[in-house]
C-alpha cells in the first residue's frame, strides 16, 4: 500500500491552514509585531555569534551591540504602542553606548578612552530617560494625590475652614 494519499493529504491540510490563517490576518499580526526581532534582534545575534567563533574580527561586535538595542526599543514600540518612543527616545543613544562598549570590552587593546565615551553615552541616555519619565509621570503622580487628599476630606468629614 502506498503512502502517497496519506502524504498530499497532509500537504494539503497544511496549505489550506496556511492559506486560512494568512487570510484572517495571522501573519500580518505576526509581522508587524515580530519584525523588529527577525530583522534586528536575529542579525545581532548572529553578529555576535560570528565574533564569538572567530568568524569576524571582534569590531562586529559594535554593530551587533547597536542592532540588538535598537531591536529591542523597536519590539517594545511595536508591542506597547510607538507613542512609546517619545519617552525611550534616549535608548538610540543607549544602543550605540552598548555597541562601544562591546567593542572596548571585545578588543584586545582595551581603550579606556573609548570605554569612559560609552559609559558617559549610556549615563547621559539613562539620565535622559529619568527626565522623561519624571516630567511624562509627574503629572498622574499629581492627580493620585489630589485625589487622595479630597478622598480624606470627604471621608473625615472634618471642617477646615
Amino acid at each position: 500500500m502506498s503512502n502517497k494519499p496519506l502524504s498530499m493529504g497532509i500537504i494539503l491540510v497544511g496549505v489550506a491552514l496556511v492559506l486560512l490563517l494568512g487570510k484572517i490576518g495571522f501573519f500580518t499580526f505576526i509581522g508587524a509585531l515580530l519584525w523588529p526581532l527577525v530583522l534586528l534582534v536575529l542579525p545581532g545575534l548572529v553578529l555576535h555569534a560570528l565574533v564569538f567563533n572567530r568568524t569576524l574580527p571582534s569590531a562586529a561586535v559594535f554593530p551587533g551591540g547597536v542592532l540588538v538595542t535598537y531591536g529591542i526599543l523597536f519590539f517594545l514600540c511595536s508591542l506597547f504602542g510607538w507613542g512609546l518612543m517619545s519617552i525611550l527616545w534616549p535608548g538610540f543613544i543607549f544602543g550605540i553606548a552598548v555597541g562601544l562598549y562591546e567593542l572596548v570590552y571585545f578588543e584586545k587593546s582595551r581603550d579606556n578612552g573609548l570605554r569612559m565615551i560609552a559609559i558617559g553615552l549610556a549615563l547621559i541616555s539613562v539620565v535622559l530617560l529619568l527626565f522623561n519619565l519624571v516630567f511624562t509621570v509627574s503629572i498622574y503622580v499629581f492627580i493620585v494625590l489630589l485625589l487622595a487628599a479630597g478622598a480624606v476630606l470627604i471621608v473625615s468629614g472634618k471642617r477646615i475652614w
